[in-house]
């Protein structure tokens, strides 16, 4: 931890954020235009939020940090506009009641979000349906790798059974480096800990459809569906666990009625998960330490 603290924080410096935010930007927008293209191609069913996304800025250091930031997107053909205060309002309705907060919001409108569970079932309903050279294993866990001449050419899963392996793929998250110690290996990823509040509501007042983040209070609002929206916040370096408190709970609904007071609350549900975050923010995308080993992880709170 004290290892991959000291690197988070020798990153901290103007030149390193500057650089590690640029790469950043240019991934999102690459991923964005991949997750398009493919959905496309393979006619896979979603249903996405495209509403944009709305920044609330309570002060002029975080103006100038999106006025900036708004410049840099321009460059790449990205539009992100500043609102006065006054505007707010008209881009998202339901906080009419509290944009004096903000002394102004930056919006993104060609930001788009969906339920990422319902995302990933749809794709794997597809590939089920579609593609039957896929085979999927559940609930197993990888025991062993075999190397020859630099290249895994076998796993073992539960001790047992052996499967050929022209290429691996790791995605593990926070457990990354859990799988790596086979190997011996190890990845500059660190378990932090976030939170998220699914509530449903009683249908009975209208819901946000723009994607908001309060930088105020430090949350973001996404909806997720007919009257669902999930709010996700903290950074927590904890020990690692899936545990949440009555004070994350009430941190939450604190936050939703200051910001949405009319809001009535049906159901919800309060959880954790461990977030797989790099010292430089910048996510491991790539062949790794094999010929044949590649990684996609490492990208924290960005998913």
């Amino acid at each position: 931890f004290y290892t991959w603290m000291i690197r988070f924080i020798l990153q901290a410096d103007p030149y390193s954020f500057n650089r590690n935010r640029n790469k950043l930007i240019d991934l999102a927008i690459a991923s964005k235009c991949e997750l398009e293209s493919f959905l496309r191609q393979n006619k896979v069913k979603m249903t996405f939020n495209k509403s944009g996304k709305l920044h609330l800025l309570e002060d002029g250091a975080q103006f100038s940090k999106f006025k900036k930031l708004g410049q840099i997107l321009g460059d790449r053909k990205y539009e992100q506009r500043i609102l006065q205060r006054t505007d707010i309002s008209g881009i998202e309705p339901m906080l009419d009641g509290v944009s004096s907060q903000y002394i102004a919001a930056a919006f993104a409108p060609a930001d788009l979000s969906s339920d990422p569970k319902d995302l990933s079932q749809n794709i794997f309903n597809y590939f089920k349906k579609y593609n039957k050279n896929v085979k999927y294993l559940f609930n197993k866990e990888v025991t062993n790798f075999n190397i020859t001449n630099n290249i895994i050419d076998k796993i073992t899963i539960n001790d047992d059974e052996e499967i050929a392996a022209n290429a691996i793929l790791i995605c593990a998250g926070a457990y990354t480096n859990n799988v790596l110690k086979l190997l011996d290996k190890k990845l500059p990823i660190y378990p932090v800990k976030g939170y998220s509040y699914d509530i449903v509501t009683d249908g009975k007042m209208p819901m946000p459809k723009v994607n908001i983040t309060d930088h105020k209070r430090r949350v973001a609002f996404s909806p997720t569906g007919k009257n669902k929206m999930r709010l996700s916040s903290f950074f927590e370096f904890s020990p690692v666990s899936d545990d949440v408190t009555t004070m994350h709970l009430s941190y939450f609904e604190r936050m939703l009625y200051e910001v949405f007071p009319e809001i009535n609350v049906k159901k919800f549900e309060l959880h954790s998960g461990l977030r797989p975050c790099t010292p430089d923010s910048l996510p491991v995308v790539g062949q790794r330490f094999y010929d044949n080993l590649y990684f996609n992880v490492g990208h924290g709170s960005l998913g």
